[in-house]
């Protein structure tokens, strides 16, 4: 829950768009201090992957191929109460797979990218289609691929089983694993 190296260390509520690299230190939680409310109250979307952050990453097979994965209940409905109070939601990902667009088409979000490589350009041109700047998106993610994203947006989070250097790219890693509540933990912190 640090900022990390690249960017600096969170000790204590910065907005990302600070940019410190003066910050040291580890909360003894294990996780970082959620950004300052005004940081917060500047976000108007939150973009997030899915495989490690909405699920625990781990994926079934069966014999045809097919995957399934576990969403948390709760993540879903941390969804529900951030768009009443006016905050897209939208998920941009490496895989293509029908359990996940399932998930999604159920729950009422949108997608910015499945099956997406260059995961800073769909998210560049999700924010230019619907007049967001890059301050307003909040962008939650768990692996490497995730770094460029994280860094892009006004607040980059990681969950908190997410790959070393995802953690050290955000500016907040919550306490959370993905597929267990991170992005509930994400959105109760927004809704403050």
């Amino acid at each position: 829950m640090l900022k990390g190296a690249s960017r600096g260390r969170i000790v204590s509520p910065v907005p990302s768009s600070a940019h410190q690299d003066s910050r040291e230190g580890v909360p003894p939680s294990g996780g970082s201090p959620v950004p300052k409310s005004s940081s917060l109250h500047r976000i108007k979307a939150v973009v997030t992957d899915v495989d490690g952050t909405l699920t625990d990453g781990l994926l079934q097979f069966d014999s045809k191929g097919n995957v399934s994965k576990s969403f948390h209940a709760r993540d879903g409905y941390g969804g529900a109460l951030l768009i009443a109070q006016g905050i897209s939601i939208a998920i941009l990902t490496g895989r293509d797979d029908p359990a996940t667009l399932s998930r999604v088409r159920a729950l009422g979000w949108g997608v910015v990218g499945v099956g997406e490589e260059d995961k800073v350009s769909a998210l560049a041109s999700y924010c230019q289609e619907k007049g967001l700047l890059a301050e307003e998106v909040l962008y939650l993610g768990d692996d490497v691929n995730d770094c460029e994203a994280m860094a892009w947006a006004g607040i980059g989070c990681a969950v908190g089983n997410a790959h070393p250097l995802a953690k050290e790219t955000a500016d907040w890693v919550l306490e959370a694993e993905g597929g267990k509540g991170a992005f509930r933990e994400m959105a109760d912190a927004l809704l403050q």
